[in-house]
């Protein structure tokens, strides 16, 4: 009665094994500080939005169109300046 032997790696096999490993692993590192940056980030932007809605905006496009009608809606009244920010934040509004 004889155990089977496991079937040993190559030098080369375990090369490759530990560089794949090695790929995944900096993968995984890379892939979730995005995801928690980008939540993070967002709910910034969403309590910015309630203080200053187009510095809110700014940060989330830049110097475009719809910071330009932030600023004439939140000029107009905080409520509509706001609410366009929630929707440029939360990509309703592109």
């Amino acid at each position: 009665m004889s155990a089977e032997q496991p079937q040993r790696l190559t030098r080369a096999e375990k090369r490759a094994t530990r560089q794949a490993l090695r790929e995944l692993r900096a993968e995984a590192r890379e892939a979730a500080p995005e995801a928690e940056k980008g939540l993070i980030g967002k709910i910034i932007l969403l309590i910015l939005a309630f203080i200053l809605p187009p510095l809110a905006v700014f940060f989330k496009v830049g110097f475009g169109i719809q910071f330009w009608l932030n600023i004439l809606l939140t000029l107009l009244g905080i409520l509509p300046g706001i609410i366009h920010a929630i929707l440029v934040i939360t990509d309703v509004v592109g």
